[in-house]
């Protein structure tokens, strides 16, 4: 009889025990999802930023060749 409280005792712990790593693992889980989240909404600001000078730098581009052929118009017609 007192084997059997023993082993019924010893199954509690180890429940207990393997609960707590579940748990405490699953807790950094969740800690890190939640920097990775923070990690790509910092990174998709960053995208669009890059986007936005891509757009102006496109757009500064192509005022420049206009440009360049306003001066080549006006160069040719002199």
């Amino acid at each position: 009889m007192d084997a059997y409280w023993s082993e019924i005792i010893t199954f509690l712990v180890t429940a207990g025990s393997s609960w707590g790593m579940i748990t405490t693992k699953i807790k950094n889980q969740e800690k890190e999802i939640e920097e990775l989240k923070g990690q790509i909404d910092e990174m998709r600001k960053d995208h669009d930023l890059v986007i936005r000078i891509d757009t102006k730098v496109d757009s500064l581009a192509d005022m420049m060749k206009e440009m360049k052929q306003i001066i080549e118009t006006k160069r040719s017609k002199k």
